[in-house]
Protein backbone atom coordinates (compact mmCIF):
# COMPACT_ATOMS: atom_id res chain seq x y z
CA UNK A 1 0.00 0.00 0.00
CA UNK A 2 2.80 2.50 0.72
CA UNK A 3 4.57 1.89 -2.24
CA UNK A 4 1.14 2.82 -4.46
CA UNK A 5 0.82 5.89 -2.71
CA UNK A 6 4.90 6.97 -2.71
CA UNK A 7 4.30 6.05 -6.51
CA UNK A 8 0.88 7.78 -6.83
CA UNK A 9 2.93 11.07 -5.30
CA UNK A 10 5.82 10.73 -7.58
CA UNK A 11 3.82 10.21 -10.61
CA UNK A 12 1.63 13.68 -9.71
CA UNK A 13 5.26 15.38 -9.24
CA UNK A 14 6.18 17.76 -11.65
CA UNK A 15 9.32 16.98 -13.49
CA UNK A 16 11.20 20.62 -12.72
CA UNK A 17 10.14 19.20 -8.66
CA UNK A 18 11.46 15.96 -9.35
CA UNK A 19 14.85 17.30 -11.42
CA UNK A 20 15.47 19.71 -8.14
CA UNK A 21 15.29 16.94 -5.70
CA UNK A 22 17.62 14.83 -7.43
CA UNK A 23 20.26 17.54 -7.50
CA UNK A 24 19.79 18.61 -3.94
CA UNK A 25 20.24 15.41 -2.84
CA UNK A 26 23.34 14.83 -4.86
CA UNK A 27 24.72 18.49 -3.60
CA UNK A 28 23.69 16.99 0.40
CA UNK A 29 25.87 13.98 -0.46
CA UNK A 30 28.92 15.92 -2.34
CA UNK A 31 28.98 18.10 0.83
CA UNK A 32 28.91 15.52 3.52
CA UNK A 33 31.99 13.29 1.37
CA UNK A 34 34.07 16.59 1.23
CA UNK A 35 33.55 17.09 5.12
CA UNK A 36 34.57 14.02 5.47
CA UNK A 37 37.59 13.87 3.71
CA UNK A 38 38.45 16.72 5.56
CA UNK A 39 37.26 15.58 8.86
CA UNK A 40 35.52 18.43 9.80
CA UNK A 41 32.20 18.57 11.01
CA UNK A 42 29.13 20.74 10.23
CA UNK A 43 30.04 22.97 12.79
CA UNK A 44 33.11 23.13 11.77
CA UNK A 45 32.33 24.38 8.23
CA UNK A 46 29.79 26.92 9.57
CA UNK A 47 32.36 28.73 11.71
CA UNK A 48 34.78 28.98 8.34
CA UNK A 49 32.30 30.28 6.33
CA UNK A 50 31.54 32.90 9.24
Amino acid sequence: MKNSLARQILEETPAETRQFVKHYGELVVRIYELLQEKGWTQNDLDEKLG
